[in-house]
């Protein structure tokens, strides 16, 4: 589902709402035959009988939905539409969730990232561990180089190839796992309250995932870590 905006208030006491824009172009809203209501992957259609675009968005009349309190039950509730019924967008254009597990750009959207943050405590100890994970991704395996004994897909590095048109070639990111751990203590010194800490990000000084397509050291810096540990101390003084 792409979501094209949230439900904010009603409008009037004969059923419209007033929709809050989060896509571009709100006038094609208004010529979908239906729109899907719902949060947390539960959707449910109504049919659009009026929709009016107004700034931020527009305010819209539902089938059902035919006074105040109706519309006010759905406060807080997206508005969405099935990929296949969305509006037409241009030639070099897209919607955001078509680039979901894409790397375009030196940038990427994984389908999935997580983390797991593990704490501990004792006295005056104190210990954390946090695990990323963040899913593996799909590029395009393509250069200036492409139809010629170098490129990319002829040297052997796309997981995808295509031999005929080096342009369609693609390559998997793999996904990556990084893992950061610190360490507190705390005490009283003088009357005035000592903290230290040490950490280590990157624990098992994992290397991000060669990008082929990133035009920066060969990986995305905005989805990964930097290479290499990272080793710190912090000391704080409480008055």
């Amino acid at each position: 589902m792409i979501v094209l905006g949230r439900i904010a208030a009603p409008h009037g006491v004969r059923g419209w709402i007033r929709v809050q824009a989060l896509a571009d172009d709100p006038d094609a809203w208004g010529r979908m035959p239906r729109w899907w209501l719902g949060a947390g992957g539960q959707w449910s259609p109504y049919a659009l009988l009026g929709f009016r675009p107004q700034a931020g968005g527009g305010i819209a009349k539902l089938e059902g939905v035919d006074d105040r309190n109706c519309a006010g039950k759905l406060c807080g509730l997206y508005v969405a539409t099935p990929r296949e019924m969305a509006p037409a967008i241009g030639e070099n254009e897209c919607y955001w969730s078509d680039l979901v597990g894409l790397e375009e750009n030196d940038s990427a959207i994984p389908e999935w990232q997580s983390n797991l943050l593990l704490n501990w405590r004792m006295g005056a100890w104190s210990a954390n561990w946090t695990m990323r994970y963040i899913d593996g991704v799909t590029e395009v395996c393509s250069d200036f180089l492409d139809g010629s004994p170098n490129s990319l897909t002829n040297l052997g590095l796309c997981s995808s190839p295509n031999f005929d048109d080096n342009g369609l070639s693609k390559n998997s990111i793999g996904s990556t796992t990084y893992h950061n751990v610190q360490l507190g203590w705390t005490t009283e010194l003088d009357g005035f309250g000592l903290d230290l800490t040490a950490g280590v990000r990157n624990l098992f000084d994992r290397d991000p995932p060669t990008c082929l397509s990133c035009s920066l050291n060969g990986f995305d810096v905005t989805t990964h870590e930097l290479p290499g540990q990272f080793w710190y101390l912090r000391a704080g003084l409480r008055f």
